[in-house]
């Protein structure tokens, strides 16, 4: 017997790990990212359909579709470009992890771009991972407020790979990140990499004690504060929800006493953020309780103050 199409189940593909020359070509992410896009809009879709008896709002329906889809398109733009810096900068050497760093290591301000994105999707030592983060801390810094796009693509592989690296306590210097220099306003995509950075640090296993990182917390308690403006999360094109809504979720996640400060401008942010916000989280919360109940529960209580409705 056929299953309707409101009972029918969307399954990813199969993942299978690409090499670093392969792992940003158009072809991988062509497919990841149109999959996901279009999971997305279906289960939107979907759960518009799933209860005929009950009233759809469909403005906020299309909302959330459109804030999706104008998501996906940004990150597909910023993967054609990071591969076009690939195919115009790159060898087609594969480095060891030793060579990398050294290349690094000389004269990290001025490491190439290509370098640096190499670094993310390369494994180091225990060892070598220290010495990457500090050589990777220098070039964040010299690049952090670069209007190069391909240099921001950059920035924001450093970011992700330093925190890989970093234990808990070293979080704490992503707050000096966010610290504008009052000359120029900082890029809404490092904003952006250090609230994503922060929530996912945090998605899987919760921190050992509620808001491990104080003075990041602050600073994205302030991006959270900012951004969920209404004004601003009319303007979905330009990222403004996104970041707002990341820098809430690290916040939940971080078990952050902020939240009871952000949650306010939440509840006052359009039902359709709400209710994204709110599934995020409670995807945080499965994914934590296997071992982790005592944590559930205060994550859940935080969850539990966001108006669905």
């Amino acid at each position: 017997m056929t299953e309707s199409r409101s009972e029918q189940k969307l399954v990813a593909p199969r993942y299978q790990p690409l090499g670093p020359r392969m792992a940003y070509t158009s072809s991988g992410t062509d497919v990841a990212i149109r999959f996901r896009l279009a999971v997305n809009v279906e289960t939107t879709r979907l759960r518009a359909t799933s209860d005929a008896e009950s009233p759809v709002d469909l403005a906020a329906v299309k909302e959330e579709v459109v804030e999706r889809v104008q998501q996906y398109a940004r990150v597909r733009k910023l993967f054609d470009d990071l591969q076009e810096h690939f195919l115009r900068t790159s060898s087609d050497e594969c480095l060891e992890s030793s060579e990398l760093l050294s290349r690094i290591e000389k004269d990290p301000e001025a490491s190439p771009a290509s370098l640096i994105c190499e670094a993310e999707i390369t494994h180091f030592t225990e060892d070598q991972g220290r010495r990457l983060q500090r050589a990777l801390w220098r070039f964040i810094h010299a690049h952090r407020d670069t209007v190069d796009y391909r240099q921001l693509v950059a920035v924001g592989a450093a970011i992700r790979k330093y925190v890989a690296e970093a234990k808990t306590a070293d979080l704490e210097d992503l707050a000096t990140l966010l610290q504008s220099d009052g000359r120029l306003p900082l890029p809404l995509q490092v904003e952006l990499e250090i609230a994503k950075v922060a929530y996912r640090r945090f998605e899987h296993q919760p921190p050992d004690r509620p808001e491990p990182a104080p003075a990041l917390a602050s600073r994205l308690a302030e991006l959270a504060e900012l951004y969920l403006a209404p004004r601003l999360l009319a303007r979905v094109d330009e990222g403004y929800a996104t970041v707002g809504m990341l820098a809430a979720q690290a916040l939940a996640v971080m078990l952050s006493e902020r939240w009871d400060a952000v949650l306010p401008r939440v509840n006052e942010a359009p039902r359709w953020f709400r209710n994204q916000l709110a599934r995020r989280l409670d995807q945080a919360c499965r994914l934590w309780s296997t071992q982790h109940a005592a944590r559930v529960a205060d994550l859940a209580k935080m969850v539990g103050g966001i108006h669905r409705q």
